[in-house]
């Protein structure tokens, strides 16, 4: 007797768990939810020499309970400037074509294919435009935009989270940092202006006494 569809999912989705945990995808990374298998977040970094260098971009999978047989739900909870966050995206390797998934696909072919995809300017559902100058704005952003925003990303992605965590805190103390020397040296400069300003007056006074002074003896 045949398994339920959603037993024959689990299996397939473990083994894909199995699969990518001994061998991920390169500029990729994924893992299910703690709550279902059926939902797994995934990360893309982007690849070199795109507006998207340097970022990294957590988005969402949902997978039906007659998985593989159907295609999953994409959705991409970090701002890129190619994809709208929190919507579904239209491709043909999610729901929105049944008519084009092939069970043969997976976890790996969906993700790799997904940032592929990224780096094009195909036009769909869920996709947007933007300047490269954007782009690189929000790659830049990524990092902080993860930690702040996207809680699974700690839960799931603890490694990655913990070096960008470190990172930001150095940012934020060199800043602290440069802020204080910036004061510091304003209050010398403050300072030295102020003696400044001082011995002027007071080489005023003295110029104004010697005058007075001459002025009473050319009277006397």
């Amino acid at each position: 007797m045949p398994a339920p569809p959603a037993a024959s999912g689990v299996r397939r989705l473990q083994k894909e768990l199995r699969d990518i945990t001994l061998d991920p995808p390169p500029y990729c990374n994924a893992a299910p939810s703690s709550e279902s298998i059926f939902t797994w977040y995934f990360t893309l970094d982007g690849l070199p020499q795109t507006p998207y260098e340097g970022g990294r971009y957590v988005g969402e999978l949902r997978f039906p309970p007659e998985y593989p047989m159907k295609a999953p739900k994409i959705i991409m909870l970090t701002p890129s400037g190619r994809f709208v966050i929190n919507s579904p995206i239209c491709l043909t390797i999610t729901d929105f074509h049944p008519e084009e998934w092939s069970p043969m696909w997976g976890v790996r072919t969906i993700i790799t294919g997904l940032l592929s995809f990224m780096v094009s300017e195909e036009s769909g559902l869920g996709g947007m435009t933007a300047t490269a100058e954007s782009r690189r704005a929000l790659a830049a952003e990524s990092h902080r935009y993860n930690v702040e925003r996207v809680p699974v990303y700690k839960e799931l992605f603890n490694s990655e989270y913990q070096k960008d965590l470190k990172k930001l805190n150095e940012e934020a103390e060199a800043l602290r940092k440069n802020c204080g020397d910036v004061s510091e040296n304003l209050g010398n400069k403050t300072t030295n202006a102020s003696r400044a300003q001082l011995r002027g007056i007071v080489a005023s006074i003295v110029v104004l006494v010697a005058l007075a002074v001459g002025l009473l003896v050319l009277r006397n």
